[in-house]
């Protein structure tokens, strides 16, 4: 394991401790939930199987729980699945993202917040060809995370807000689209976030929903 990732495991496995479910994986309290639930709810119906990649406390699948058939949910840290009750059409997996395997195929994969920890573009182009195999044949693949806005921001330092060092990328918006589009066919930026949301001048936080290639 590496450096980064190394830090990256440790660094989420301190959050882990923290009780409240929403602090310990977004580090604040907003209403920014409300905007992933309403642009995810869209897409689902009954019969929809929802894999979650980096699913964290499951705050976004519980509200989703009841409108589709099947969840299942992945983190590395199983602490997390712990800290609220899910019902029971949400299966967890404990795993790191990277490794996970299913012979399923699903309607639509998540990854909300996720996509700032991998550093390297190659790894990244790897492991979405990984989820494009996840995808059913009409599925779509939604992205959410901040980006870059005018260069990419690299994050290495102690951040005051949340009393830790902290660690991430934000890739500027073309590359990110880029790196999408040498794997899927069809990527749509929706940019639903206020600007109360996104509180700092040189990154934006962006949606992405991509059609399996």
């Amino acid at each position: 394991m590496d450096e980064r990732a190394d830090f990256i495991r440790k660094f989420w496995h301190q959050r882990s401790k923290i009780e409240h479910p929403q602090i310990a994986t977004h580090f604040r309290e907003d209403d920014s939930i409300k905007f992933d639930f309403e642009l995810v709810r869209r897409f689902c119906n009954p019969k929809t199987r929802i894999l979650d990649l980096g699913a964290g406390t499951c705050t976004l699948d519980r509200l989703l729980a009841p409108f589709v058939k099947e969840i299942v949910a992945v983190d590395f840290i199983r602490e997390f699945f712990d800290k609220q009750q899910l019902p029971p059409n949400i299966k967890t997996v404990v795993s790191d993202i990277k490794d996970f395997e299913s012979i399923k195929e699903f309607d639509i994969v998540l990854l909300f917040g996720v996509l700032n920890y991998f550093f390297d573009d190659h790894e990244l182009i790897s492991f979405y060809k990984k989820i494009n195999n996840f995808l059913s044949k009409k599925g779509i693949f939604i992205i959410k995370h901040q980006v870059g806005k005018y260069e990419t921001v690299l994050i290495d330092k102690l951040s005051e807000e949340i009393n830790s060092h902290y660690m991430a990328i934000y890739r500027q918006l073309d590359l990110e689209v880029s790196l999408l589009k040498s794997i899927f066919k069809k990527v749509e930026i929706v940019d639903i976030y206020p600007d109360y949301l996104n509180r700092w001048k040189n990154t934006h936080f962006y949606a992405f929903i991509v059609r399996r290639s």
